[in-house]
C-alpha cells in the first residue's frame, strides 16, 4: 500500500500545482497499480464462482488464466477505443505494439529472477514442461509468420499500402492456444469438490466487480497518458525516438510494473519455478490469446515496429527453448543474458525507428 500512497498523492501535488506533465505520469504510475494488483481479486473470485456454478475444471482453469493478463485486455481495449473515436490509426498501432512490448517485458522480468533470484540454477523436469515445448514451437513459428506478411506483403513489393494482420489467419491463434490448454487439463488431476456457501459465493461477486472497476479506471488513467503523449506531448517523447515506439514501452512497463514485483514475491517465496511458468505462460498467452481475438476484431497494422518486435519475441522464445532443453535447468549465466538480449531489443528500435 506504500507504492499506492505514494503515488496518490504525487497525483494530488501534481495536480494542485496544475503540471499535466507530473499528472500523467503519476496517473500512469497509479494504473499500473489498479490494472495488475486487482486481478488476483477477479481470479480468486472468479475460481470460487465457478466452482459453485458447477463448471468443469477446464473452464475455470481458462478463465482464471485470462485474469493474468486482464490489465493488458483492458488496455488494449481502451486504445482500440480511441482509435475508433479520434479516427487516428496510430492508436491501433500502439494498441498492437503494447501487446508486444508487454511480452518483451515478461521476458525482461524472467531474465532478472533467473540471474539475480534464481540461486545455483532453477530445475525444469520434463514433467513441468512436457507441453510447454510444443506451444512454445508454435509461438515461435506463428510469430516468424506473421512477421514475414510484412516483409513480402509490404516491404518488397515496394507497395506503399498499410499492412494488417491477416483476420481469420490470426483467429487460428487463440484456436491452438485452446487446443495447448485442454491438453494441459487433461494432465492434471481433477479438483476437489467445494461447497460454496451464499455468503461466500455474494463476496466473491463482490470481489470480481471491485477488481473489475480498479483495472477500469487503472486502464482509463494509462489510456490516457497514451493519448497526451501521442498528442499534446508528442513533441516530447519525439527526442527519444518514434513517439508510438516511446509510448508503447511506457505503456508495456505500466502493465508489467506490478508483474516484477509479484514474481519477486514468488521467489522470496521458494516459488521460483512458479514464476518460470507465471512469465512465460502470460507471454504466450498475450500473443495468442490476445492478438489474435482483437485482430479478428478490429484490423490491427502490421508495421516495421511490429514486425521487428515479432521477429525479436521469436527469437528469444528461442533462446528460452534451447537454454531448457539442453540440461534441463535455468543457470544464472543464461537469465543474465536473455535480460541483456531483451534490453538490446529495446534500445534497437529507439535509436532506428
Amino acid at each position: 500500500m506504500a507504492y499506492l500512497s505514494i503515488t496518490i498523492s504525487f497525483y494530488i501535488f501534481s495536480l494542485l500545482t496544475k503540471n499535466e506533465l507530473h499528472t500523467i505520469i503519476a496517473g500512469i504510475l497509479i494504473g499500473a497499480w489498479l490494472v495488475s494488483r486487482p486481478s488476483e481479486w477477479v481470479a480468486s473470485g472468479i475460481s470460487s464462482i465457478g466452482l459453485y456454478l458447477g463448471l468443469s475444471d477446464y473452464i475455470i482453469g481458462t478463465l482464471s488464466s485470462l485474469t493474468a493478463i486482464i490489465g493488458e485486455i483492458i488496455i488494449t481495449i481502451l486504445t482500440v477505443r480511441i482509435a475508433l473515436i479520434t479516427g487516428n490509426i496510430d492508436f491501433l498501432a500502439l494498441a498492437f505494439l503494447s501487446i508486444l512490448y508487454s511480452i518483451g517485458y515478461n521476458f525482461l522480468i524472467l531474465g532478472a529472477l533467473v540471474a539475480f533470484r534464481g540461486g545455483k540454477y532453477i530445475p525444469l523436469t520434463d514433467e513441468v514442461f512436457s507441453r510447454e515445448l510444443e506451444i512454445l514451437d508454435w509461438a515461435v513459428m506463428a510469430a516468424l509468420l506473421l512477421a514475414f506478411t510484412w516483409i513480402l506483403g509490404g516491404k518488397l513489393s515496394g507497395s506503399e499500402r498499410i499492412i494488417f494482420l491477416p483476420r481469420y489467419a490470426t483467429a487460428v491463434l487463440p484456436l491452438a492456444y485452446i487446443v495447448y490448454t485442454a491438453s494441459v487439463q487433461r494432465m492434471r488431476k481433477e479438483m476437489k469438490s467445494r461447497i460454496l456457501t451464499e455468503e461466500k459465493l455474494l463476496a466473491s461477486i463482490i470481489l470480481v466487480i471491485i477488481g473489475t472497476v480498479c483495472a477500469l479506471i487503472g486502464g482509463e488513467l494509462i489510456t490516457e497518458g497514451a493519448y497526451y503523449f501521442l498528442t499534446r506531448g508528442r513533441d516530447l517523447i519525439s527526442r527519444w525516438g518514434s513517439p508510438i515506439v516511446v509510448t508503447a514501452l511506457i505503456i508495456g512497463a505500466a502493465s508489467a510494473l506490478y508483474d516484477a514485483f509479484i514474481n519477486m514475491v514468488f521467489t522470496s517465496r521458494g516459488k521460483i519455478v512458479t514464476s518460470v511458468g507465471n512469465l512465460i505462460g502470460s507471454a504466450i498467452q498475450l500473443l495468442m490469446l490476445l492478438i489474435g481475438i482483437v485482430g479478428f476484431i478490429v484490423p490491427l497494422p502490421l508495421n516495421g515496429y511490429a514486425a521487428f518486435q515479432l521477429i525479436a519475441i521469436s527469437l528469444v522464445l528461442l533462446f528460452f527453448r534451447q537454454a531448457i532443453v539442453d540440461d534441463r535447468r535455468l543457470e544464472p549465466y543464461e537469465g543474465a543474458m536473455m535480460f541483456i538480449l531483451q534490453l538490446f531489443i529495446f534500445i534497437i528500435p529507439l535509436e532506428v525507428f
